[in-house]
């Protein structure tokens, strides 16, 4: 999945990592890598991040903070930053959004 705002093209991989039991529920691990690339003139900096995670089962799950895994990289005109994360859901199929 690719998507491009204002010259920075977000590009998204995911990757099912496996199942487990979690408090006598299953859960299903899904792993993601980020790629941030700056196809505009100037210089801009990754400062906070918003996710709404979507389980078939359950409500979605809203998150927020700083940065993305601890950092807040400034990305350089034709540069990238690329992170990878995972969520875990209690069904084989879900959504994120952010």
């Amino acid at each position: 999945i690719t998507q491009v705002t204002k010259g920075i093209k977000i590009s998204v991989q995911t990757s099912f990592e496996g199942t487990f039991f979690k408090n006598y529920k299953m859960h299903y691990a899904f792993g993601y890598t980020i790629t941030i690339e700056n196809q505009s003139k100037d210089a801009v900096q990754l400062t906070s991040r918003h996710w709404k995670i979507y389980d078939s089962l359950n409500d979605m799950e809203t998150l927020d903070g700083e940065g993305v895994i601890g950092k807040k990289p400034v990305i350089q005109p034709g540069d990238s930053h690329t992170y990878n994360s995972g969520c875990l859901l209690t069904s084989p199929i879900g959504a994120m959004k952010g």
